[in-house]
């Protein structure tokens, strides 16, 4: 199993289960939430990963695809924040906001640039997702897996 298929399917399994499911029962959203942060988390940790000079390439092209939206991704931890978004489709601002690790302010600022941008946006449960601009920005830097 390579990378992709192993994420999506550690993503999958905590997908939410609707009411016409087999069992018939739904999972607390909060638990989603911190089931998704965890994979992410795991994720994050690039110790696991060798490094090849494809890689480099790679980061400059996506460092040119992500200089349109420069006062959104001067900010360190930008492109990590948009890429999380990206992957769990929707979370809770706060699960969100654990996860980054930055000052809340520097957060804030962010999530305002990427709404300003129309990249993101809020909902009445206080998650975010990504808009179709979002979307497709997020394909246009090689990030496609929605749950």
């Amino acid at each position: 199993m390579n990378y992709e298929d192993e994420l999506h399917a550690k993503l999958e399994a905590v997908h939410v289960n609707d009411s016409s499911s087999e069992n018939g029962s739904k999972m607390d959203s909060s638990k989603v939430d911190e089931l998704i942060v965890q994979e992410l988390h795991d994720e994050f940790d690039f110790s696991q990963y060798d490094l090849h000079e494809s890689d480099l390439l790679r980061a400059i092209k996506i460092e040119s695809i992500i200089s349109q939206y420069p006062d959104i991704f001067k900010h360190l931890y930008a492109l990590k924040l948009f890429y999380s978004i990206a992957k769990a489709t929707s979370l809770n601002v706060n699960s969100l906001y654990k996860l980054i690790k930055i000052s809340k302010d520097d957060f804030l600022h962010i999530i305002k640039e990427m709404r300003y941008h129309e990249l993101i946006d809020t909902n009445e449960h206080n998650e975010v997702e990504l808009t179709k601009k979002g979307k497709i920005f997020a394909k246009s830097i090689g990030v496609d897996i929605y749950i």
